[in-house]
């Protein structure tokens, strides 16, 4: 039996800040993807990252650009800007952290190119400018997933990261670097260990000014839905000896997914992310909490250790006295070689790639694995995959890339499937006359009625036409020979219908949409067997506008 404690949160609180209003988010959240939100210093400013808005600087394609919210005594909450072009461009911008002016930021800023992985900074002026943002750097740095998930302790030398890399456990683990003045660079960083890490997700940490409460996104722990957030707190100086994670329960935590959840003990309040009301998206949560809530959730008190950790030299309050030291061009590190993942007897590799079915070439794209039992893997922009997969399951593959169409496929692995399984995937570039079949889109036998299993290919449609606002498609509908004709002719465009009906019903527009029944006229196999007649019954779109 999972047991899920929940922090108490009062209704009527009104945090330490003063402000009732803190709380309404209502101006912050968009139709658009709200990421990532932290609070500065003084509780006036929000900084968060808003993806797929048209007015980011790649458009509405663009993952993310960092924009600001300022609270106000009276108006609460203001309508978000979007910082200028030194830190917003048309590739995805994220900031994780703002101490002083400076402002920490996902990757390897470089001019004109896409950022590569690591972190950089950025410093506003008097006037507010921000100046150009410089990479900082990271010994024996690594990191394969495109998810970002940082967090910068108060005094500014202990940084949590998510990372997939060096001995990580399966997808993203936390882990930690710590500042060194000696070397004018972060050290490397090291696993968190088994008790935090799972084989699947951990994700955007945040570290607790107490520099020993961790606060996480994971899917690897209990939990209500996709992610859930969990606490812990550290044992010892050695930074993988921690207290069982525990779920913030339902309070916080939904069937949808919560990230980016950031405690701020001096004003009693929490804000994260959900996308349980927001059709996948994110949007900005901000929450009373009561310290000893917090406090009672922890199973056990945790002993500080009476001397002080000696990670780096404390860092003054003064804003010029933070112990980032940019570094333009950073010494070549020593070439480390990857660790071959270790396989058990009951699990098998799922790897390959994928490329553009017109031009052969690899394709950067998103690969996310479903299991039937829940849970859920995910890699980020690359153009191959790996997944550790326990045998004697099924899963759903799903791989999307930007501009072209999703693909989604049923993987089972078998006793007797070799260590590891090679699946290359070719991908539909979105194109006027593209006709795709939507495989797993299946109805009760005889009826108009999706089967449930139908949902997550429909969904992949629906966030395709919602990428492309423009898309217009028709649904066509076909049978077997089998039975009267006229009948399969009527059938199949109520299937087409209810198709619709799902779509519309997601946030698409009607006036997109158009469909077709042609009954058994249109085979694709032989209809003298089963196994071919099956072939033929199915739902497929053709793409008439992009």
């Amino acid at each position: 039996m999972r047991i899920f404690i929940t922090i108490i949160i009062s209704t009527i609180y009104i945090n330490s800040f003063g402000q009732e209003n803190i709380f309404n988010t209502s101006k912050v959240n968009s139709f658009a993807d709200e990421q990532i939100p932290l609070i500065s210093a003084d509780g006036k400013t929000m900084f968060f990252t808003r993806g797929h808005h048209p007015e980011n600087a790649g458009g509405k394609p663009d993952k993310g650009d960092v924009w600001f919210s300022q609270l106000s005594d009276t108006a609460g909450w203001s309508t978000p800007q979007k910082l200028d072009v030194s830190v917003n461009d048309k590739f995805y911008n994220g900031a994780f952290a703002y101490t002083g002016r400076n402002l920490y930021l996902y990757g390897n800023y470089r001019s004109g190119l896409s950022p590569v992985p690591g972190i950089s900074v950025s410093k506003s002026s008097q006037s507010g400018d921000w100046g150009e943002a410089f990479p900082v750097r990271i010994q024996y740095f690594q990191n394969k997933s495109a998810n970002n998930g940082n967090a910068l302790s108060l005094d500014g030398s202990i940084m949590i990261m998510s990372l997939e890399s060096y001995k990580s456990k399966g997808a993203e683990d936390l882990y930690v670097t710590f500042w060194s003045a000696s070397d004018n660079s972060w050290s490397e960083p090291r696993n968190l260990g088994a008790q935090i890490n799972t084989p699947m997700q951990e994700l955007t940490p945040y570290l607790s000014p107490d520099n020993k409460t961790l606060f996480f996104a994971s899917n690897g722990h209990p939990g209500h839905g996709s992610r859930d957030i969990f606490v812990s707190q550290r044992l010892d100086d050695t930074w993988t000896n921690w207290s069982p994670p525990r779920n913030l329960g339902e309070e916080v935590n939904t069937e949808g997914a919560e990230m980016g959840y950031r405690y701020y003990p001096d004003k009693e309040i929490a804000i994260f992310t959900s996308t349980k009301n927001s059709d996948g998206y994110g949007d900005i949560i901000i929450i009373p909490v009561k310290n000893e809530a917090l406090d009672s959730l922890l199973e056990e008190k945790i002993v500080v250790p009476e001397e002080p950790i000696a990670i780096a030299e404390p860092v003054q309050e003064e804003v010029e006295a933070t112990p980032v030291i940019v570094v333009e061009e950073p010494e070549p590190e020593p070439e480390i070689v990857e660790e071959t993942p270790v396989v058990e007897d009951n699990q098998v590799i799922l790897s390959g790639n994928v490329t553009d079915t017109k031009t052969n070439e690899a394709v950067f794209a998103r690969f996310k694995v479903k299991g039937k039992s829940g849970q859920e893997y995910e890699h980020f922009n690359d153009t191959t995959f790996s997944f550790i997969l326990e045998r004697g399951n099924k899963y759903i593959f799903q791989i999307d890339a930007e501009g072209y169409i999703s693909k989604q496929m049923d993987v089972a692995t078998g006793a007797d499937d070799p260590e590891t399984m090679i699946l290359n995937v070719a991908l539909e570039p979105i194109s006027i006359g593209a006709t795709v079949k939507l495989d797993n889109v299946l109805f009760k036998r005889g009826t108009t009625d999706l089967l449930e299993s139908s949902n997550d290919e429909l969904d992949l449609v629906v966030e395709m036409m919602k990428n492309n606002p423009t898309m217009e498609i028709e649904l066509s509908g076909h049978t077997d020979n089998v039975g009267i004709p006229s009948l399969n002719v009527k059938l199949s465009q109520e299937r087409v219908d209810a198709v619709i009906v799902y779509l519309a019903g997601h946030g698409i527009d009607k006036s997109r949409l158009s469909g077709k029944g042609y009954g058994g006229s249109k085979p694709i196999a032989s209809n003298r067997s089963e196994s071919t007649r099956r072939l033929n019954r199915r739902v497929e779109f053709t793409i008439l506008k992009q």
